[in-house]
């Protein structure tokens, strides 16, 4: 954000607490943040549960947990590079989306 890994103005609020709900900046990082977190644990599991003897179903659940993940984390890219169009933020809502 700016050119810096955790933007300026990060912890302005006091008590710090309040910047993880009321600070947009923090809010905007603690959510990429999170993101990229969550993306990461999906992708080692799915490394570490192919090389596992699962069954079937276990197997397929595996690859549907990692493309859901895919598809999330492209949809959010998506919308910071596109500058935040409504449809595609829509998207990226849990909701079912009408894109």
């Amino acid at each position: 954000m700016d050119g810096q890994f955790v933007p300026a103005g990060y912890a302005q609020l006091e008590p710090f607490v309040r910047n993880w709900f009321e600070n947009i900046a923090a809010v905007q990082f603690d959510h990429r943040l999170l993101a990229m977190a969550t993306a990461s644990a999906v992708l080692l599991l799915w490394l570490v549960g192919s090389r596992a003897a699962l069954p079937r179903p276990a197997r397929l659940a595996l690859h549907a947990l990692l493309a859901a993940a895919a598809i999330q984390f492209s949809l959010g890219v998506s919308t910071l590079l596109l500058v935040v169009p409504i449809r595609l933020r829509q998207c990226t809502r849990p909701a079912p989306c009408c894109c």
